[in-house]
C-alpha cells in the first residue's frame, strides 16, 4: 500500500466485505460492501474527468454528520489526483472565505440545504464558478453526487482507461488533502498531506489496537478533522465495520444498538460518561449508594503503570460485578478499544475508565503529523497513564533546550499552502517539525505534554506558569465545564470559569434547595458560591503554590466550537477570550 486509495484493491485482493460501514436509515442498519465501495469511488472518479477535473484541482465537503458517501466522494477523488480539502462546517465567515479563496474549489459539496445556504454567499463572493453539490439528492440544492455517478456510469467506456492510467501514475508524495488548522490566532493555515505522510500513518496505526474483521467501530467525530479521518482509514485497513452515528445525542444509543468493539473520542465524550456515573452515586440512596461512592473511590487508586496490587485486584473484582459492569454494559457490553485524542484526557478520567475495563489510549499528534506521532497501546508495558504513550514506529521524538517537543519522519507534512515562511519556520534543516507543544520524554520513553510554548506566560515574581496544566487539573472537577487561566504579569494566578450548570442544579436538588430558573441566579446562589470556593481549593492542593488560583469569576456562558471560543481540537482561542472578557479579566487583579 502506497496510496490510500490502494485501500480498494485490498478489499478486492482479500476478499468481499459484506458491511465496511453501516448507516442507519429508517429505523435499521444498512450496510455498504467492499464491492459497492470500490464500484461508487471508481464512478465518481469517471464522473469527475467527465466534467473536466483534472489533476492538482481541488474540491471541497462540508458536513456535519457522516456518511458512506462521503467516502465515495474522498476515493473518487484521490484516484484521479484531485485534492480534497474538508472543512468544518461551522467556521465563522471570515474563515470560510479566507478558505474557499485561498484553496480555490471546482466543486463544493454540502450535506443539507442549512448548510448550503451559509456557503452560497461566500462562494459566490470568493468563487462563483465553482459548482455547488449535495451529497444525496436534496430539495433546493440543484445537483448531487448521484448526478456524477451516473455521468461516471455513461462515460466508463471513454473514461475507464483514462482513470486507470491517471491512478497508475499518482505516487506517494502527491498531494492528497488540504486541510485547515482551526487556529487559535490569525488565519487558519492550509496543511498539505501527500499520500505518504498519510499511508505511513494509516499502517502504522492499523497495528496499534486489537480490533480486526469481526470487529464493529462507532465513528462519531467530524470526517474533516485528521484525527477522524485517519482513523476511518486505518480501520478500513483493518477490515473492521465502521458504522457512522445518527449525531451527537445518539452515541450511547447507537453503539448499544451496534454493539461496538471500540470508538475514537475526544476526552470531553469520556468525561460526560464519567459524569453520569457520579450523577447516579451521588442519588443512590443506603446500601446501594455506599457501594457505588466506593466504587468511584476505587477508581482514584488505579496505578498509571498498571501494576495493580492484590488488594487492589479483589477490591475491583467485586465491584466490577456490583458496579462496573454496568458502566459496560451501558455502552453496548463489548468494548475492547477507546482510542482518545485531540485534547489532553486527565488522569482522572483515564483511571476510572480503567478501572471499568474500559481500556483508554490516549495518544497525541497534529494535523501537521498526519496526525500520530504517540499513542499508549496493548500490552499495558506499552501504556502508561497520565502520558501520551511512546512515539509510534517510523517516527522520531525529541525535545529542544527550551522543551519543545520536535518530531520527525513520514507523516510530516509537505507544508503550508502559499506559506513558505510558515513552513520554514515550522520544519528546520534537519527536517524536524516543531509542534509547539512543551513536553518530556520519561526515562522508559513515554511523552509527556506540559503545555503550548506560547501560551506559557510569566508572573511578576518571574515565575513561569502553564496554563494548561492547571486548566487540566481543575477540569477534572464535575462542576467545572470550562476554564481560562490568566495572569501574566500578575502577582497571581487567577480564572474564568464556565460551571456545569446540571451538575450545579443536580447538587443543589440533592441538598434539598430550590434551585434558581436562570442561570444568572444559579452561579450568584450564595450556596453555590460556597461550593465553587471549596470545588477551587480542593483542586488547587494538587497544584504548586505558584500556580493556584488566588481569585476567579464565573461566567453564566458557555464556550463551544459554534460560538467560536473553542477550536475544532478543543483547544481554546485564548486570545478571543481575553477580549471577549477584558473587564472580568482587569477586576480580578
Amino acid at each position: 500500500m502506497k496510496r490510500v486509495f490502494d485501500i480498494l484493491k485490498q478489499y478486492e485482493e482479500k476478499g468481499h466485505k459484506p458491511d465496511v460501514f453501516g448507516e442507519k436509515k429508517d429505523g435499521c442498519w444498512k450496510y455498504v460492501s467492499s464491492r459497492e465501495y470500490a464500484e461508487q469511488s471508481d464512478l465518481v472518479s469517471m464522473g469527475l474527468l467527465a466534467m473536466g477535473l483534472r489533476k492538482g484541482n481541488t474540491v471541497v465537503s462540508i458536513m456535519v454528520h457522516s456518511f458512506p458517501e462521503w467516502n465515495f466522494l474522498d476515493m473518487g477523488l484521490r484516484q484521479i489526483g484531485v485534492i480534497h480539502v474538508p472543512v468544518y462546517p461551522y467556521l465563522g465567515e471570515a474563515d470560510l472565505e479566507y478558505i474557499l479563496s485561498q484553496s480555490v474549489p471546482s466543486l463544493v459539496f454540502v450535506e443539507d440545504e442549512t448548510l448550503m445556504a451559509r456557503i452560497q454567499p461566500v462562494l459566490q463572493k470568493t468563487n462563483p464558478g465553482a459548482g455547488l453539490y449535495s451529497f444525496s439528492p436534496q430539495t433546493g440544492i440543484p445537483h448531487s453526487l448521484q448526478e456524477i455517478t451516473r455521468l461516471g456510469m455513461k462515460a466508463r467506456g471513454k473514461q475507464e482507461g483514462a482513470l486507470q492510467r491517471i491512478r497508475g501514475k499518482i505516487t506517494e508524495e502527491d498531494v492528497v488533502t488540504l486541510i485547515y488548522t482551526s487556529g487559535t490566532t490569525g488565519n487558519p493555515k492550509g496543511v498539505l498531506l501527500t499520500h505518504r505522510n498519510l499511508v505511513s500513518n494509516i499502517l502504522t496505526s492499523s497495528t496499534l489496537h486489537p480490533l480486526g474483521p469481526a470487529d464493529r467501530v462507532l465513528s462519531f467525530l467530524p470526517l474533516c478533522h485528521i484525527y477522524e479521518r485517519t482513523s476511518n482509514y486505518q480501520f478500513q485497513v483493518c477490515r473492521t465495520t465502521i458504522c457512522y452515528a445518527e449525531g451527537f445525542g445518539t452515541i450511547v444509543d447507537n453503539l448499544r444498538e451496534i454493539r461496538a468493539n471500540g470508538f475514537v473520542t475526544v476526552p470531553r465524550v469520556l468525561e460526560k460518561i464519567q459524569e453520569g456515573f457520579i450523577t447516579k452515586a451521588s442519588r443512590e440512596k443506603g446500601l446501594s449508594g455506599h457501594i457505588y461512592r466506593r466504587a468511584m473511590v476505587l477508581t482514584g487508586e488505579y496505578p498509571p503503570d498498571h501494576r495493580k496490587s492484590l488488594g487492589f485486584r479483589i477490591r475491583r473484582k467485586f465491584y466490577d460485578l456490583l458496579v462496573y459492569r454496568h458502566i459496560r454494559n451501558f455502552l453496548g457490553g463489548r468494548i475492547r478499544f477507546i482510542g482518545v485524542g485531540g485534547a489532553s484526557c486527565s488522569l482522572k478520567i483515564e483511571r476510572f475508565m480503567w478501572t471499568a475495563g474500559l481500556r483508554t489510549c490516549q495518544g497525541y499528534g497534529l494535523t501537521e503529523t498526519s496526525p500520530l506521532v504517540s499513542l499508549n497501546r496493548y500490552p499495558p508495558r506499552q501504556h502508561r497513564l497520565e502520558t501520551v504513550g511512546p512515539p509510534i514506529p517510523g517516527v522520531k521524538v525529541r525535545i529542544a533546550p527550551d522543551g519543545e517537543i520536535l518530531c520527525r519522519g513520514p507523516n510530516v507534512m509537505k507544508g503550508y499552502l502559499h506559506n513558505e515562511a510558515a513552513t520554514r519556520k515550522a520544519i528546520d534543516s534537519g527536517g524536524w517539525f516543531h509542534t509547539g507543544d512543551m513536553g518530556m520524554l520519561t526515562e522508559d520513553g513515554f511523552l509527556i505534554i506540559s503545555g503550548r510554548k506560547k501560551e506559557i506566560f510569566k508572573t511578576s515574581y518571574g515565575k513561569y506558569i502553564s496554563p494548561q496544566h492547571i486548566e487540566d487539573v481543575f477540569r477534572e472537577s464535575p462542576f467545572i465545564d470550562h476554564i481560562l487561566v490568566v495572569g501574566e504579569g500578575k502577582k497571581y494566578v487567577a480564572a474564568l470559569i464556565c460551571p456545569n450548570p446540571g451538575r450545579l442544579k443536580n447538587w443543589l436538588k440533592e441538598n434539598y434547595l430550590q434551585v434558581p430558573g436562570s442561570l444568572t441566579g444559579l452561579i450568584s446562589h450564595p450556596l453555590v458560591i460556597n461550593m465553587m470556593d471549596r470545588e477551587v481549593e480542593k483542586q488547587n492542593r494538587q497544584l504548586g503554590e505558584t500556580e493556584r488560583i488566588k481569585k476567579y469569576v464565573l461566567l453564566s456562558d458557555s464556550w463551544g466550537i459554534k460560538t467560536g471560543e473553542i477550536t475544532l481540537s478543543m483547544k481554546l482561542k485564548r486570545d478571543i477570550l481575553h477580549e471577549k472578557y477584558r473587564r472580568e479579566i482587569e477586576s480580578l487583579f
